[in-house]
């Protein structure tokens, strides 16, 4: 049983809220996993009452530190932020399918991120592509959706470019020490296939 101590300290993105009726609405919130957490977990968020109430663990995967649902509201989406996937320096992707029912998720594949800690998915409004932000590669991966809500893998791969001069920079020269892509948006991808990010530039001084 997960305390609410740990569970505080332990939650990752926040709360991922589905479709209810009559005020409730089954929320699926992700964990870092370690600890007593395993993944992600339920709870039916009650508006009227102003209660969380706990359903448990309905996944088992490792760091889903960000959670995405599919327009249709039948399939979830988790990043799963780590360094090493399958001996490769990545991170990865799962996909699930939503029991309707119960609220249980079953797995349905799982991806390679193209980039390390990944930490952030956004689902197209047609449903058919999903966009990653990689923090620690600093860089984005484009897939394709299939039509059962499962990963494509293969599909697409950009990397953040790095833009040759910081603003002001002209009397301290400096250079690019990291990039860390935090955010993606696919709210323009169906149409004109443009792919927003946010990024985070990090320098410091040339050495002389």
């Amino acid at each position: 049983m997960l305390s609410r101590r740990t569970f505080v300290g332990l939650m990752g993105a926040g709360a991922l809220v589905a479709k209810g009726t009559g005020g409730k609405f089954r929320t699926y919130i992700g964990t870092y996993s370690r600890g007593d957490s395993k993944g992600i977990y339920s709870f039916v968020l009650d508006t009227g009452a102003g209660t969380l109430t706990p359903e448990g663990l309905v996944a088992e995967t490792e760091n889903p530190s960000f959670l995405a649902i599919h327009p249709t509201g039948k399939y979830l989406y988790a990043v799963n932020e780590i360094d090493k996937y399958q001996g490769q320096a990545s991170g990865s992707v799962t996909a699930f399918k939503i029991n309707a029912s119960s609220g249980k998720l079953e797995r349905l594949n799982e991806v390679a991120a193209g980039g390390t800690t990944t930490c952030h998915v956004n689902i197209s409004r047609n449903g058919k592509f999903a966009v990653i932000a990689n923090y620690g590669s600093g860089s984005c991966a484009a897939f394709a959706l299939g039509p059962d809500g499962s990963w494509v893998s293969g599909q697409l791969s950009i990397s953040t470019p790095a833009p040759v001069r910081i603003p002001g920079a002209r009397r301290a020269p400096t250079r690019i020490r990291s990039i860390s892509t935090r955010r993606t948006s696919t709210s323009s991808l169906p149409t004109s296939g443009w792919i927003k990010s946010r990024s985070t530039i990090s320098t410091r001084p040339r050495a002389r």
